[in-house]
């Protein structure tokens, strides 16, 4: 494996390449950026219960979020730069946790993604946002949830008012969409096309780990895609992330490409269709064999709003389908799945949602997991 000293060359280079990208960039086309500043609270407790297994689990997320502009740019094409945060708390407040649920119900990837066995109190987001060359260049520095960067969509899961399993609303085939620590993304829009990358510490605790950084494990990726706006407003994106992560002390290298597309359809985005597929190398050494490790999996879903004429309702499906490593193969067979979520929103402070899931077992059977969460949300700014 690479040492330090070509890492850090290796990394210079892939910026200067994005970069020199840039130079010869039209003024991008911009695709809902957030230009506000913000600063929000939620709390979303929630309940899940497997009705076969006779188990159930219940939950809270609170959220401190937002987005501050620090200046708004000057000359040499520096933009405007912005700090960001994200700060959660997840408790387990009954039944068993959210992996333990998983696990002894046989159901593969873990039903949501608020796994809790003890209260946790974590920072996933502290960063420096940095745009330049009339925001066509974005560069962020300091603490990531490094995969959130990477293959977005409005319609993927967010474990809060829409889908709540891993499958969709993050990604339970390796540990990349659970690694939180400190690095730095970069990305170029050039027209429709877009680059980015990046690379962040992979073995950080969830709080701001300096000293883990001295341990030299990192975890590196690029995405590579193509979005364009029609003339309805609808948007049509497709993209590719390439990604590796070194061995730590707490497990083996990982390695995956994943492929993602959403298409709107419709008056101002009454449909969707979206997805994301992947193919991974994933840790043959871990700290626990229990959890899932998937050799391939994803998802294919459907979104439409205003249901039945009602504006403030909306709906979503997805198929889901994931084939174990060999590591877990003696636990985990290939699973499939299904989820659909009714949203309702009373108010911009109260979301409503529930979501039914159907999971094959190792047990070559089928179990429903209901779900009910009911999300608190307050905008300061």
């Amino acid at each position: 494996m690479w040492n330090n000293s070509n890492r850090v060359r290796h990394v210079a280079k892939a910026v200067l390449f994005l970069c020199i990208l840039h130079c010869n960039a039209a003024k991008p086309e911009k695709f809902d950026q957030d230009e506000t500043d913000r600063l929000s609270l939620s709390l979303t407790p929630q309940y899940q219960a497997a009705f076969r297994a006779k188990l159930s689990n219940t939950n809270y997320q609170a959220v401190f979020a937002g987005a501050q502009t620090l200046y708004g740019g000057g000359n040499f094409d520096i933009g405007r730069g912005r700090i960001l945060w994200y700060a959660e708390r997840t408790e387990t407040t009954g039944g068993t946790t959210t992996n333990e649920l998983s696990l002894r119900a046989s159901l593969g990837w873990p039903i949501n993604d608020a796994d809790a066995p003890n209260p946790e109190n974590h920072i996933d987001i502290l960063a420096i946002q940095q745009y330049f060359f009339e925001d066509s260049l974005q560069l962020v520095v300091g603490k990531l949830l490094f995969s959130d960067s990477f293959l977005t969509s409005p319609y993927y899961g967010d474990d809060q008012t829409t889908f709540s399993s891993s499958m969709i609303s993050s990604d339970p085939n390796t540990n990349f969409a659970q690694i939180k620590g400190l690095g730095l993304y970069v990305q170029v829009d050039r027209n429709d096309w877009f680059i980015a990358g990046g690379m962040a510490d992979n073995q950080a605790n969830i709080e701001f780990d300096i000293p883990s950084l001295a341990d030299g494990h990192f975890v590196y990726a690029i995405e590579s895609g193509y979005r364009k706006k029609t003339d309805y407003g609808n948007e049509n994106k497709v993209s590719i992330l390439v990604f590796y992560s070194d061995s730590n002390r707490s497990r083996s290298e990982e390695s995956g490409i994943v492929a993602a597309f959403t298409t709107e359809m419709g008056d101002d985005e009454s449909w969707a269709i979206f997805g994301r597929y992947g193919w991974y190398r994933p840790a043959e050494r871990s700290t626990s064999n229990s959890t899932w490790r998937g050799k391939n999996g994803g998802f294919i879903g459907v979104h439409t709003k205003a249901i039945f004429g009602i504006e403030d309702l909306d709906v979503g499906a997805a198929l889901m389908a994931g084939k174990p490593s060999e590591s877990v193969s003696n636990t985990f067979e290939t699973t499939y799945g299904t989820e659909f979520y009714i949203r309702y929103t009373f108010a911009d402070w109260l979301t409503f949602s529930h979501s039914e899931q159907i999971i094959s077992s190792t047990e070559r059977k089928f179990d429903v997991v209901s779900g009910f969460r009911l999300r608190l949300h307050h905008n300061f700014y």
